[in-house]
């Protein structure tokens, strides 16, 4: 705040905020240059503060606080100034974000407080600046979030990634074109510092629950390299990711939008069975999410012949199992008892062994095989029959 009350006394105009900030950053970067190994020149961190001074004036300027509103007129002017492009001066707003490594973590947090403003309140300004070199964007973000040298700036850069995912386009491009995203996400996810792990899951599940049309159509083209890595959470030894990874699972499943995804996925055998060894987990907690998942395998009228015969199979033990599954822990649960009654009537309807269900789904397959090439077969220009 003495920062503030001290940028408010002297009355600094956009224009010489934002030249304070490239002038400071220069510096910084005059200083980087000389440094020997870890030995830092003497007045680094004094350089350091300056930067972290001027990007709080720019950040104060755009957000303001309860006493101080920002002026419209400081967060266009300022806006425009850190999306210009100069030849003899490369995109400011680019420049923050690829030195933020030097800052104090502070100052970090500053950076992409500014960063996360311009996405949110000026998206067709930063569109139209970088529009066909989003991986200029893109691939910095994710050399410092891929750093685990430093996991505060980590956190800070993932949250510069969520505010993309909410622009459509930026989203798209985030899940088709940054074929490395997944992955880092995925490893952070496992990673053992727990803020780290945390923020790297909500940061996934932006990813995958955000625009969902969007999302659905890279499930279906991304299936067997996306669950693959996706199963692999669900059999982390760590508890926290065990039991988000298998709520995100039934959560992405369940998405209307998802259903072509949800068949694959329910019709193969290997995916019951990890969800019928999450069922034993000791855990209650894990136990009653893999429940939710499960429900959808037993649930399917039209299961996969092998999905079948493991769930033909094991009919006896899951429903003896499902009998006292949480009877005391869930008896005031309503909806759980009800769907749980409904699991263990559908076991008990499973007359046909795996044999005649085999010829049974054969057939049904082959009438509707026959039924989509009639349809496929049938001139446009037909008219009904009357």
């Amino acid at each position: 705040m003495n920062r503030v009350l001290k940028f408010l006394r002297t009355g600094v105009s956009s224009k010489d905020a934002v030249n304070h900030f490239h002038k400071s950053l220069k510096k910084l970067l005059e200083a980087e240059s000389k440094r020997n190994g870890d030995e830092l020149p003497e007045d680094y961190e004094e350089l350091q503060n300056k930067v972290a001074d001027a990007l709080c004036q720019i950040r104060f300027m755009f957000i303001g606080d309860t006493e101080t509103p920002a002026l419209q007129k400081n967060r266009d002017k300022i806006s425009h100034l850190l999306l210009s492009e100069e030849k003899e001066k490369p995109n400011l707003l680019m420049q923050m974000l690829t030195n933020g490594k030097l800052y104090a973590p502070d100052a970090q947090k500053e950076m992409t407080t500014i960063f996360n403003w311009i996405l949110r309140h000026r998206p067709d300004d930063f569109k139209a600046t970088f529009e066909g070199r989003y991986a200029e964007i893109v691939n910095q973000l994710l050399k410092d979030y891929g750093d685990g040298t430093r996991p505060r700036l980590q956190v800070q850069i993932s949250s510069v990634l969520k505010e993309m995912m909410k622009d459509p386009t930026l989203h798209e491009y985030l899940l088709y074109k940054c074929d490395n995203l997944m992955g880092l996400l995925f490893d952070n996810v496992k990673e053992t510092d727990f803020d780290i792990s945390s923020d790297a899951f909500t940061t996934l599940k932006q990813l995958l629950t955000k625009n969902k049309k969007t999302v659905s159509q890279y499930l279906d083209q991304h299936y067997a390299a996306f669950f693959d890595m996706y199963n692999e959470l669900i059999r982390s030894e760590n508890y926290v990711t065990k039991r988000q990874s298998l709520k995100l699972l039934g959560d992405v499943l369940l998405d209307k939008q998802n259903k072509t995804t949800m068949m694959r996925y329910i019709g193969e055998k290997q995916n019951l069975k990890l969800l019928m060894v999450m069922l034993r987990d000791d855990s209650k907690a894990i136990t009653f999410e893999a429940f939710h998942v499960f429900k959808v395998f037993v649930a399917n009228p039209h299961k996969e012949p092998e999905v079948y015969k493991t769930l033909y199979n094991n009919k006896d033990k899951l429903i003896a199992f499902l009998e006292s599954f949480q009877e005391s822990e869930r008896e005031s649960d309503n909806q759980f008892m009800h769907e749980k009654g409904l699991l263990i009537g559908k076991l008990k309807q499973m007359k046909d062994t795996p044999e005649d269900y085999q010829v049974i789904y054969e057939k049904k397959s082959s009438k509707k095989g026959d039924k989509a090439k009639r349809k496929t077969s049938k001139p446009s220009g037909s008219k009904p029959k009357r």
